[in-house]
């Protein structure tokens, strides 16, 4: 077997995207993740908003909420009316117990689809000439990774990682933290949008922390080398990572 025709780039790549994901920018670190989308329910507006971050640009220098307000536009370029996310909503305004209830029910089915999206366990392979997918594991191996069948040149890898979902959950956590605003400018919101922000917020670290994979075990780390009677408390990695 030509050991020379299997190619470990893009293993090597993702490796290394986990390691310098801590020194990105939060534009770099989620440029592939999914953006939220709402459809506002405005006097049957039915514009989607593509929600990416937590503030926009507002007649200059000022900051709003990208919840506040509609992206319809009027003719001088300003918002033509806040954002609604139902129908049954009689007031105009977006900060209510029933749209935060929305806005909770809709980021629980994003997560949920790309949970199942991992749990397909799609295979891909390395080499972008092949294109070969498949949920199927294949039995020959070469260094612990399966061949593609296909092409019988390169490995199959995962098509969507557990890195690639923590980031998608840290995006949704992203577009509720107001302690990214920028240091200038003016900020319009109320002390209705702080709390939407602020439950919305909670409701995403409550995902995060149960997740595995923004912790750090270290009994399983140093079982081995820690001194008898010695207690260790597992970390939680996601609290130091911005």
């Amino acid at each position: 077997m030509d050991a020379s025709r299997y190619h470990h780039k893009v293993q090597a790549e993702d490796e290394d995207d986990e390691t310098q994901a801590r020194l990105l920018s939060e534009e770099e670190r989620y440029k592939l993740c999914t953006r939220l989308e709402i459809v506002c329910q405005y006097k049957g507006c039915g514009r989607k908003n593509i929600i990416d971050c937590p503030l926009r640009p507002y007649q200059g220098k000022d900051f709003m909420p990208s919840w506040e307000c509609c992206a319809a536009l009027k003719p001088d370029g300003s918002p033509d009316h806040k954002l609604q996310l139902s129908t049954l909503n009689k007031e105009n305004t977006n900060v209510t117990d029933n749209n935060i209830s929305l806005l909770k029910n809709k980021l629980s089915l994003a997560i949920r689809k790309h949970i199942n999206q991992y749990y397909q366990g799609w295979l891909k392979c390395e080499d972008l000439a092949c294109g070969h997918r498949t949920r199927r594991v294949p039995l020959q191996l070469y260094r612990g990774r399966p061949i593609c069948p296909q092409c019988s040149k390169a490995a199959l890898i995962q098509e969507y990682t557990e890195s690639m979902l923590y980031d998608q959950l840290c995006f949704f956590k992203y577009i509720f933290d107001i302690s990214k605003r920028p240091k200038t400018g003016k900020y319009l919101w109320t002390a209705d949008i702080t709390r939407l922000y602020g439950e919305l917020g909670v409701f995403m670290d409550n995902k995060l922390n149960s997740s595995a994979y923004g912790h750090i075990d270290l009994h399983k780390l140093f079982s081995k080398i820690v001194m008898p009677g010695t207690t260790l408390a597992p970390i939680n990695s996601n609290k130091g990572r911005k």
